[in-house]
């Protein structure tokens, strides 16, 4: 009897658990929901993109980076090194110049050289060998050369900096139900520095634009919370969250993080798929650029970093690296690949060597005090080294026509490397004495004789390496020039603004992190510098609303427009509209609807510009006296419209509702208890009456 009872206890427990869980999943929202599986999937179509970005944060620092292509990210022409210290401008020169190079290469292969190829052609020709290297392929690959500087000091100190808020960040997202791996947005964005300011405006840990930050926290003149880890960060959990409720995946959420809603919805729309890898690899919005292109790998990269810092990350100290003296000269690339350790670890512990080494243009001089890193020891190392030297050494340094001057370099030092003296480096470059020079300055060198091979091997290097060095004539003319007018160090050097990542300057594609001439020594920890993806998010990121105008010069009415709007921004008078849309004076417009435009007097980009503004100052009025502290679900009742919904019920704008609601059609009835997203706003200071249909 007993027996009985407890198994009809039992069923009864188990009957109430049921039900109690089948009423939590039904309460719960749909779309908010954490998937089982795996939020952040990674497409095998993408894995390239990771494996890049995985590279630039562990692998490569601010001063160095990788030459590739803008668009196939697994086609990456040659590692790039930089003279730390030296001012941002010199190293766009060598960027620029290096740019060129290749650029030049894939022009002279698509038009068929294939014989007595340079080092830039063999490295350019490469990757696209395997693809058929067709003419119409290399041409276009030469327009699309890009650099992408390095971030593994930055992420380095990212994580450091990480440990002091990232349980609590995870602490809410987990209130909020959403993936705590999203704690890891911050690598991207600005290195987990709450102090970061873009050169646009975005700041903070989330690197926030006021305009969508004020739906969340407070910025005015006064206050601004975008500083304020903790509140900023809930802010970011409630605009991630409200990107999940409308593209209900994370790829896209995260993107429209960097691209916005509206702009994602888009690439959703013209390519017919919510495949993240399909959109990066087909879609071609207009504002769809690197960065957006990028967020997403660039994300899933510093997850899998942040998760696994030893895996990626080991500490390189030179004052405790195995030191020894290079037995001839030595090329450092071949030398690396010899020791079986990466370039990335030999440079790290000899910080003081000039680029021209690690990018192959110059060796490592005989005598030099050569640190290398573990497990490299004695006496093994020094067996190695001479074994290296045998094949690949020479008796002297590789012949340069100009050379980059480094930080701490001299004049008396440059001379004596190049067996030359320091008043013929005076009279060949125009100077007035040998104190005259600056760090990052070029200078002209005189000819040297080319060095012997110690081995058959370096006799195979050799042109190789003396087609590396050679400058492209045109940019070295313009550097002499610039150097005999070179400032007096009381004056501050001109130095041109950098272009934003992936944006063009001339022909030249860089990425570049700063505005100021600084070392990139002191860009590494500057709040002011941003990541390389760190672009402020658009306008008005977490709405959903296409403002854009159609190729055929049409839009979509949106909310509190009017046709005197349209003709104001538009420049024509609103009788025009009328008539092209056969619109009489009683015939309101309908939110939804589609209406034909006069771009005869403006461009359709000027005409989205005044849209937007339009709708960002009001949003930005709203936001400033009132704050989005939450999302609840409405049923939709017989007889109620989004008005009566927004204005009656919640007292909210109706812009406010559709834009947590975007794919609502207006233009039908709404189906009944269809569960509706309602933002829950409050007054930021006193409360304000309600909204009037005319607010609205």
């Amino acid at each position: 009897m007993h027996t009985k009872q407890r198994r009809i206890n039992q069923l009864a427990s188990r009957l109430a658990a049921s039900l109690l869980l089948s009423c939590l999943c039904a309460a719960a929202p749909k779309a908010l929901a954490l998937p089982a599986q795996d939020p952040f999937p990674r497409p095998q179509a993408l894995q390239p993109n990771i494996e890049f970005w995985k590279r630039i944060y562990s692998e490569f620092d601010i001063a160095s980076g990788l030459i590739h292509d803008s668009r196939d990210l697994s086609v990456c022409y040659t590692s790039l090194y930089l003279n730390r210290g030296a001012p941002l401008a010199s190293q766009n020169r060598v960027i620029e110049e290096t740019i060129d190079h290749y650029r030049d290469a894939l022009l002279a292969l698509a038009d068929g050289k294939r014989a007595d190829l340079n080092a830039f052609e063999q490295r350019a020709l490469e990757p696209w060998r395997r693809r058929g290297g067709l003419a119409e392929e290399l041409r276009a690959a030469a327009e699309r050369v890009r650099f992408q500087r390095g971030q593994e000091d930055r992420f380095r100190i990212g994580l450091k900096r990480a440990k002091a808020w990232q349980r609590q960040i995870e602490r809410i997202f987990r209130q909020q139900g959403l993936p705590v791996g999203l704690s890891a947005l911050p690598h991207v964005e600005s290195s987990y520095n709450p102090k970061a300011i873009s050169k646009v405006g975005a700041a903070g840990l989330w690197q926030f634009m006021p305009t969508t930050a004020r739906r969340y926290i407070r910025v005015d003149d006064e206050v601004d919370e975008r500083f304020d880890v903790i509140k900023s960060s809930q802010a970011a959990a409630n605009l991630l969250k409200h990107n999940y409720s409308v593209l209900e995946r994370w790829p896209l959420a995260l993107t429209a993080y960097n691209h916005g809603l509206a702009g994602v919805r888009r690439a959703v729309r013209s390519t017919g798929s919510h495949d993240i890898a399909r959109i990066i690899n087909e879609y071609q919005g207009n504002r769809f650029g690197f960065a957006s292109r990028n967020f997403y790998v660039a994300f899933i990269a510093a997850h899998d970093l942040a998760r696994e810092p030893k895996r990626y990350f080991r500490a390189l100290d030179p004052d405790t690296a195995l030191e020894v003296s290079a037995p001839a000269y030595l090329p450092a690339i071949q030398l690396a690949n010899f020791l079986g350790i990466s370039l990335h670890d030999l440079r790290a512990v000899n910080p003081r060597m000039h680029q021209d080494v690690w990018n192959g243009a110059q060796l490592i001089a005989r005598g030099e005090a050569l640190h290398l890193p573990p497990p490299l020891q004695e006496p093994a190392a020094s067996r190695e080294l001479a074994k290296f030297a045998a094949r690949y050494g020479f008796d002297g340094q590789l012949p340069m026509t100009h050379y980059d001057l480094s930080y701490g370099e001299s004049l008396s030092g440059i001379a004596a490397s190049f067996g030359t003296s320091v008043k013929q480096l005076v009279a060949m470059n125009d100077l007035d004495d040998a104190h005259q020079v600056q760090t990052g300055q070029r200078l002209r060198i005189p000819k040297i004789k080319v060095p012997t091979p110690l081995g058959a091997d370096a006799a195979i290097l050799l042109p190789e390496l003396l087609s590396l060095q050679r400058p492209r004539q045109d940019n070295l003319s313009m550097a002499v020039a610039a150097s005999q007018r070179t400032p007096s160090p009381a004056q501050p050097q001109p130095h041109p603004a950098p272009q934003a990542p992936g944006r063009k300057s001339g022909t030249t594609q860089l990425a570049t992190n700063t505005e100021t001439s600084e070392s990139l020594e002191a860009m590494a920890d500057t709040p002011t510098a941003s990541a390389p993806l760190a672009e402020a998010q658009p306008e008005l990121a977490a709405d959903p609303t296409d403002y854009s105008v159609s190729a055929d010069g049409s839009i979509i009415i949106q909310v509190a427009e009017t046709l005197g709007h349209y003709a104001q921004w538009l420049e024509v008078d609103a009788a025009q509209l009328r008539a092209a849309n056969d619109l009489t004076v009683d015939k309101p417009l309908i939110v939804g609807q589609r209406l034909q435009l006069d771009f005869t007097q403006i461009t359709p980009a000027r005409f989205e510009q005044e849209r937007i503004d339009f709708h960002r100052n009001r949003q930005l009025d709203y936001f400033a006296r009132y704050r989005i502290t939450g999302v609840t679900e409405h049923l939709i009742r017989q007889g109620q419209s989004l008005w009566d919904i927004a204005v009656e019920t919640y007292q909210i704008p109706l812009w406010l509702l559709r834009q947590y609601n975007p794919d609502v059609d207006t233009s039908t009835v709404l189906p009944l208890d269809r569960p509706l997203y309602v933002p829950i706003v409050k007054a930021r200071k006193d409360p304000v009456a309600p909204l009037t249909a005319a607010e609205t």
